[in-house]
Parts: structure tokens; C-alpha cells; sequence
């Protein structure tokens, strides 16, 4: 199976309106591509690894998710990422989250550790 982020995004209109947006898929490869960088003698472009790749776009290095909590307070190879923001105009309240697919459980032990020891309030 591919490594891929797969983000949802949601509307919520007040306590019992929620519109979902549908979800958008970012293959871990092309993340880590975008996201590489030059060797030391500059021959080859080298990709970042895909743990580095999948941290840096949960912290939004990319521009497309910024992770403000994990769903549970544990790790768990189920939880998933997310954030919010609101429309100060309309009051909507716009809901992202990010689910990890194609990793194995150490893999996603180590984006845990890393992206949780930035999110605010750690």
C-alpha cells in the first residue's frame, strides 16, 4: 500500500449542521520529493524520509495542514491529527483532520512523538 495523508474537511454550522467536504489524498512520496533537498556534492537531489516528510507537513511546512492536537491522548495506530478555524464573517467553523495510511506502527510511533512535541500547549 502506498504511504498517503489523507485530509477531510468539514464545515460546522452551529450545534447540528455539519457539511463534509470530502478529503484529499497526498502521496508520502511526492511530499518527500517537494520537501528534499540537494546531496553534498550536489549530483542528486535526495527525497526526505517519509517520517520527516509526514512531520513537516503536519506542521505545516507545506502550507496544507497545520496540526493542532491528536485525537487521543495516547498514541494509537487509529488516532489522527487535526485543526480548525473559524470564518469571522460567517461564524462557520472549518474542521481538517489527517489520517496516516501505509505506515507501520513504528513509523507512526516516531510522527507521534515528533509532531506532539510541537503542538501547542507541550
Amino acid at each position: 500500500m502506498e504511504k498517503a495523508i489523507i485530509v477531510s474537511a468539514y464545515i460546522v454550522r452551529g450545534a447540528d449542521s455539519t457539511v463534509d467536504l470530502g478529503e484529499e489524498r497526498y502521496p508520502v512520496a511526492d511530499i518527500a520529493d517537494a520537501l528534499g533537498k540537494w546531496n553534498s556534492d550536489e549530483s542528486r537531489w535526495v527525497p526526505a524520509d517519509d517520517v520527516t516528510a509526514v512531520v513537516k507537513f503536519l506542521l505545516g511546512e507545506t502550507g496544507q495542514f497545520w496540526a493542532e492536537s491528536y485525537s487521543n491522548s495516547e498514541f494509537s495506530p487509529e488516532g489522527w491529527y487535526s485543526y480548525a478555524n473559524e470564518d469571522p464573517y460567517t461564524g462557520d467553523r472549518f474542521e481538517y483532520t489527517a489520517d496516516l495510511e501505509g505506515f507501520d506502527t513504528s513509523e507512526l510511533i516516531e510522527i507521534y512523538e515528533r509532531v506532539t512535541r510541537e503542538l501547542p500547549g507541550r
